[in-house]
């Protein structure tokens, strides 16, 4: 199941300026009304992405991919 969840994120993020390292720690996230709880992933972002592009990417992770909670972010100068 984690392996899938990982593959699926990585398939979302194909071409985008950023690479998923791993799934991180579960957490409680909203969705509709009701909380859940899954598992977050870490992504790392390249150098020079602005914060609105980085704001982009994490919202499609967490649309595009079921039970992913939440997304961390690794920033890199």
């Amino acid at each position: 199941m984690q392996e899938d969840l990982l593959t699926s994120v990585k398939r979302a993020v194909a071409g985008m300026e950023c690479e998923v390292l791993c799934l991180g720690p579960d957490s409680v996230a909203v969705m509709g009304d009701a909380r859940f709880y899954g598992p977050s992933v870490i992504i790392k972002f390249h150098s020079g992405i602005t914060a609105v592009r980085e704001a982009e990417i994490a919202t499609k992770i967490t649309n595009d991919v079921e039970g992913i909670s939440r997304v961390l972010a690794q920033v890199l100068p």
